[in-house]
């Protein structure tokens, strides 16, 4: 599939969409343990497989290195890495026709992408891989708009079951998972992030050597968010599940206000603690 492809086809102008957003904003809505959904066969399947052609590999692009007890995956949020496909995909991921299908869905009005990718981008696990429990931070370290959408594209061609990497929902508590979501080719799941919604694949992957788990993540901000979801301005906190200890620190700031800059200061701690970048090899 080549970018010209592209010259007059815009994704998210197909009615499908409309009747795709009103048909999952009921079970959106009745998600459990949170609000979630998940759409298969979500884009045109010549697009998806473009997208799965291009996905570079560990040595191909530069990737920043998660390597923590928590943590362990490849993430690049340089779209100038981006094959053209995907990019010309990120654009209209960013699109008002894609925000008013998000906005419909959720039943979240006045949707403001981030096309920074701040936390999002193209994410890689291998064999071995995996990402505990966590609420997601809830304040971009930017503009310190409120994050209120968690979009996730899986491009896995024949994932299967047992080789784990199932996006686990749990509840408040972390007593018990009450949903699962596997992560297979063309599948976009959606929920909506607050401080105590608890997700993430949180065992190693057993998927064959040289195989990983491929994802494109995307949020999504109001400037505001619901009186009952308020809360202090944090980073990313993780959660062990019972029995379960995770190694190193456990991360979470949260007060009244936290300045911006105060923000990103802890960010940039806390990157250079826990994490290293894997080079692109000549």
């Amino acid at each position: 599939m080549q970018l010209a492809d592209f010259g007059t086809r815009f994704i998210f102008d197909d009615p499908r969409y409309e009747a795709m957003a009103l048909e999952g904003a009921e079970q959106y809505a009745k998600g459990s343990p949170f609000n979630h959904m998940a759409f298969d066969n979500f884009l045109p399947e010549d697009v998806a497989e473009a997208m799965l052609a291009e996905f570079p590999k560990p040595s191909d692009i530069e990737w920043h290195n998660y390597q923590r007890p928590a943590e362990q995956k490849l993430v690049c949020v340089d779209e100038r890495q981006f094959g053209p496909v995907t990019r010309n995909m990120l654009f209209q991921f960013n699109s008002t026709p894609f925000l008013r299908f998000l906005e419909k869905v959720t039943g979240i009005p006045n949707m403001i992408p981030d096309p920074h990718m701040r936390g999002g981008g193209l994410h890689q696990t291998p064999r071995g891989g995996l990402l505990k429990l966590h609420a997601d931070f809830n304040k971009h370290d930017e503009n310190f708009l409120d994050r209120r959408i968690n979009v996730i594209l899986y491009l896995n061609k024949d994932w299967k079951e047992e080789y784990g990497g199932s996006l686990e929902l749990w509840d408040q508590e972390v007593t018990h998972c009450g949903a699962k979501i596997l992560p297979v080719f063309n599948r976009l799941a959606i929920f909506s992030p607050t401080s105590n919604t608890f997700h993430g694949h949180p065992d190693p992957l057993t998927c064959p050597e040289g195989d990983s788990r491929k994802s494109l993540a995307l949020f999504y901000y109001t400037n505001g968010r619901p009186e009952e979801e308020l809360n202090g301005a944090h980073t990313t906190i993780f959660k062990a599940r019972p029995n379960e200890h995770i190694g190193g620190v456990r991360w979470r700031v949260s007060q009244d206000y936290m300045p911006p800059v105060l923000f990103r200061a802890l960010r940039k701690v806390r990157e250079r603690h826990f994490s290293g970048t894997i080079k692109k090899r000549g």
